[in-house]
């Protein structure tokens, strides 16, 4: 399964991120997968906004 991850910042930049999702195991096990995927997803946009942004304090 592919999802994608998008996050909007405050001066209205939008990032996408596609990503796929394990769901070999089936149904039953999606939100697992799902959760994981946007996880890496997400570490792979912070690193992007901090690349162009500089580093934040935020978590």
């Amino acid at each position: 399964m592919r999802i994608t991850l998008g996050v909007v910042l405050d001066d209205g930049t939008e990032i996408r991120r596609p990503v796929d999702v394990d769901t070999d195991d089936g149904p039953q096990h999606w939100g697992g997968g799902i959760a994981h995927g946007v996880e890496r997803a997400l570490a792979v946009v912070r690193a992007m906004v901090e690349n162009t942004y500089g580093a934040s304090n935020d978590e």
